[in-house]
């Protein structure tokens, strides 16, 4: 059994991108409504870099195939 780590940190990548995404709603939700646009900002931009990181991996897999 192979295992294709690109594919694999792919997978990961989008799952902190899910578990960024669920984190900050629930922070926001859990510290008040006082400057929830830094959790925002920060979840956004994570939850950015992380989904970016697995689609270009995702993509240069699929030009090797």
């Amino acid at each position: 059994m192979k295992v294709n780590l690109p594919e694999k940190i792919a997978d990961w990548l989008l799952d902190v991108a899910k578990y960024v995404i669920t984190g900050t709603i629930i922070g926001s939700f859990l510290t008040g409504f006082q400057e929830t646009w830094k959790f925002y900002l920060f979840g956004a931009i994570v939850v950015g870099g992380a989904f970016l990181g697995a689609i270009w991996i995702i993509r240069n897999i699929n030009k090797k195939d």
